[in-house]
């Protein structure tokens, strides 16, 4: 894998502006080579916040790393109210840092372990997606425990569409379903579709279509269950130091990323506009299509139903069936993820002129009546949730978000 980082310092007067090109080592021939050319491409990479890490220490000129105050390094302004629920966390454990709280992992977990090896209970797409591809009650299926379960040809045939993030040949549905589970890095359990001795593992659901009968199509989806559950909090808390070292409250996070990109109060307008310059990304993990990278920057656009029509221009709806309309929001912002703990959203929305974070210490939901798959699903409808009820009340007469 080969990456390119480029990290902005910026106070006031002065902006430190340092880029990285890493090589690395890939493939099965075991040769090096770049991915992109410099300033050819965009690829994500976590290692390029901890190369800007040490690039900061020595802007400040710690002694060492681990010496960097980097809450002092944010220049936050006077007139703004304090960060006091923010700290950044060092060596040890997270139980030596007040206010910390626990964070719960699941043993099965890819951040973890790598893939799991669980048993599956097999959710059959027709009881699991509607055509829209929104998810609905758990079917029958989940609640059974100890093998794949497959209904190949029950009914009129269906299969999830989606794109493809891998192919590859199985005798038997199950066994579709079995190795879709071991072949994939995702967090979320995958969808697959099983057609004549191929399978495809989908990089995300989006709709389902007509299929002939003897398709299966559906997602591999864990059991939860509490023994799985691993509580991080005497576990190391640096996370990989610049990349995830730090605790925060919802509110501290919201005010940090509205005075950088609401009030334009934390960097110049040029240490601004380097951070907002929008590259495609070109390789590797990104957050939607379509979505530019800046300077420790995502901006993608996010795409809600509405329970009824709505007008221009947060709205746009359909000449064929004007009931049905969708809202666009830009987000410009940077989630985030680690083992025990997430940020799914943590950003700005110009469209609402609303800054927002929704933070958990756990890396998913922890309902024993769901399974894993749900349990993860959760964070999608909070979102969607807490994303109607800032539009409602920033946009008067707005119907609010199908969720």
């Amino acid at each position: 894998m080969t990456t390119t980082t480029t990290a902005c310092f910026s106070g006031h007067s002065s902006t430190l502006l340092v880029t990285f090109f890493l090589q690395l080592t890939s493939g099965t021939s075991g040769s090096d080579h770049f991915l992109f050319e410099p300033g050819q491409g965009a690829s994500y990479s976590s290692d390029g916040f901890v190369l800007a890490g040490m690039a900061l220490a020595a802007a400040y000129k710690a002694p060492t790393w681990d010496k960097l105050d980097q809450l002092a390094a944010v220049e936050w302004p006077a007139a703004a109210p304090s960060l006091n629920n923010t700290i950044f966390m060092g060596r040890g454990a997270c139980s030596q840092y007040p206010g910390v709280v626990h964070q719960y992992a699941t043993k099965d977990s890819p951040m973890l372990h790598g893939p799991h090896d669980s048993w599956l209970a097999l959710n059959i797409v027709q009881a699991n997606l509607s055509p829209s591809g929104r998810h609905h009650e758990r079917s029958h299926t989940e609640q059974e425990q100890g093998r794949c379960l497959v209904a190949a040809g029950a009914g009129p045939g269906r299969r999830i569409m989606g794109p493809v993030a891998r192919s590859f040949a199985t005798r038997t549905a199950e066994a579709c379903c079995l190795e879709s589970s071991k072949r994939t890095q995702s967090t979320d359990d995958p969808a697959f579709v099983w057609e004549d001795g191929n399978c495809s593992v989908l990089a995300y659901p989006q709709k389902i279509v007509p299929a002939p009968a003897s398709t299966v199509s559906g997602f591999c989806s864990v059991p939860f269950n509490t023994s799985d559950i691993v509580d991080l909090y005497d576990y190391s808390c640096l996370n990989g130091w610049t990349m995830g070292n730090i605790a925060l409250s919802t509110r501290d996070s919201a005010r940090f990323w509205h005075e950088l990109l609401a009030s334009k109060t934390l960097l110049s307008p040029a240490g601004l506009a380097q951070m907002t310059q929008w590259h495609p990304f070109t390789g590797g993990f990104s957050p939607s299509a379509g979505a530019g990278y800046g300077l420790g920057l995502f901006r993608f656009t996010m795409q809600l139903a509405t329970r009824k029509p709505c007008a221009r221009p947060l709205c746009h709806c359909d000449r064929r069936m004007p009931s049905r309309c969708m809202a666009n929001l830009t987000f410009v912002g940077h989630p985030g993820v680690d083992w025990g703990s997430a940020m799914p959203l943590g950003g700005f929305i110009p469209e609402l002129n609303v800054s927002v974070s929704i933070a958990s210490d756990a890396h998913g939901g922890m309902n024993m009546s769901l399974t894993q798959h749900y349990n993860r699903g959760l964070f999608g409808d909070l979102q969607c949730k807490l994303l109607s009820a800032a539009a409602v009340i920033k946009q008067p007469g707005f119907p609010g978000f199908a969720c």
